[in-house]
């Protein structure tokens, strides 16, 4: 008699443990459903935002807030890839603490090896990690411990770049999280690519419109400056003064740099460019650029060295480009030094190339900055100027066959580094 409600009594249990069994499955299944519509929710408003702007910095910060907020990340880092170096850089980073621009090849670290590979990498301690780079934390003293880094794929699969989400409070990231941020990478990467056609669009049309105003300049100052430089001519010949005569010279050559450097501004627009290759003794090219700027600086109050390390063998360059890349770059440091400084240019033989180094005194230029400096229309504390020095002088030295790099130290100075072959090789078309 007793065996009955003992067993009636093991049926109630067991049903109720298994009723609560089904109620808690059933719970979690509600947080779950709930936790993807949340972020379902957040991905429709996100792509809205997304869709409200063109700039690309506005875009990848919006980007980053988005991920970070809905994932309870701790940090962020948007990289976008740059193909042509095969390098990853970051473009905007967030969340606690600030570190500054990372660039990393592609194949190394978590990001560099998302990029390479296109996969999605989820783990929840960093530094068990062979694949973790741990260099960026020894440099900025953060600590990385949960990180989620998913591909930015283009519709064609092409990858733009890569999303990084950093330290999760509880931990690992969820696999809601690796599903939002996922798709939060693929809305971005369209969004990416439109920005950037749109910034390509807006600089074709710039470059365009300063291409029709060269052509007018030209044919504007082209028949004055012709009389000056003819007159000028003449008062050479009539002059017996040596000194008056060294002083005609730097007039006219004053005045054909001037026609050159419009004509060159109209080739850059046109994307068209004209070398004429000649021998030159290299340490007569930095008397010529010495003696045209050396009294401008010299009333700013800033020292101009020039040196030639090496054999005097001549290099075959164009002479006046060179020196128009000479005098940009001079400028440039000129402007970066206003309570005066030194300028150093010295010019190196290496045996198969040869290469020219521009060192300044100056202000020096934000990490941030350097990886546009030679875009078109990209200025850095300047009023004035058309932000196409820059961009000309690389479009000069890749008309040579040579490469131009910058390095620079915000508040010591800034280099820039030229390299030419000694047998020129010019870029094919």
């Amino acid at each position: 008699p007793r065996l009955l409600p003992a067993l009636r009594r093991a049926v109630f249990l067991h049903r109720r443990r298994a009723d609560l069994a089904r109620l808690g499955e059933l719970e979690r299944s509600v947080a779950a459903a709930e936790s993807t519509l949340t972020q379902l929710r957040a991905l429709g408003s996100t792509s809205m935002v997304l869709n409200s702007t063109l700039d690309l910095d506005t875009l990848l910060r919006l980007i980053l807030d988005e991920a970070t907020r809905n994932t309870g990340a701790d940090k962020g880092t948007i990289y976008l890839l740059d193909a042509e170096q095969e390098e990853l850089y970051s473009r905007v980073l967030g969340g606690s603490g600030s570190i500054e621009e990372i660039r990393l090849p592609v194949g190394v670290g978590l990001a560099g090896y998302v990029a390479a590979t296109g996969q999605t990498v989820n783990i929840e301690d960093a530094y068990a990690d062979e694949r973790f780079n741990p260099e960026v934390d020894r440099l900025t003293g953060y600590h990385t411990k949960s990180v989620l880094t998913v591909p930015m794929l283009a519709p064609d699969r092409r990858i733009v770049g890569v999303l990084q989400v950093i330290n999760k409070p509880e931990g690992r990231f969820t696999g809601e999280d690796e599903q939002f941020v996922r798709a939060m990478g693929t809305h971005a990467s369209i969004a990416i690519e439109k920005a950037r056609l749109a910034e390509t669009m807006v600089r074709q049309e710039s470059l365009a419109a300063i291409g029709r105003l060269a052509a007018t300049i030209i044919h504007d100052i082209k028949n004055p400056m012709s009389v000056i430089r003819g007159y000028a001519q003449l008062v050479e010949e009539m002059t017996p003064d040596e000194s008056a005569r060294s002083y005609i010279r730097i007039i006219e050559s004053q005045i054909d740099r001037m026609i050159g450097m419009t004509r060159e501004i109209l080739d850059f627009s046109r994307g068209t460019l004209t070398v004429n290759f000649a021998p030159v003794d290299p340490s007569e090219l930095l008397s010529e650029v010495e003696e045209l700027l050396r009294p401008d600086l010299e009333e700013r109050n800033i020292r101009l060295e020039t040196r030639w390390d090496g054999e005097r063998r001549p290099v075959k360059v164009d002479r006046g480009k060179v020196v128009r890349i000479l005098v940009n770059l001079i400028g440039n440091a000129r402007d970066a030094m206003p309570d005066g400084g030194t300028i150093t240019v010295e010019a190196r033989d290496e045996g198969g190339q040869w290469t020219l180094t521009v060192r300044d005194t100056g202000t020096g230029i934000p990490p941030e900055r350097l990886q546009t400096i030679f875009e078109p229309f990209v200025t850095f504390d300047k009023t004035h100027g058309t932000g196409l020095g820059l961009a000309i002088t690389k479009q000069l030295v890749q008309a040579h066959g040579g490469t131009i790099e910058v390095a620079s130290d915000p508040g010591t100075g800034t280099t820039f580094t030229l390299r030419f072959p000694r047998e020129p090789r010019p870029p094919q078309a």
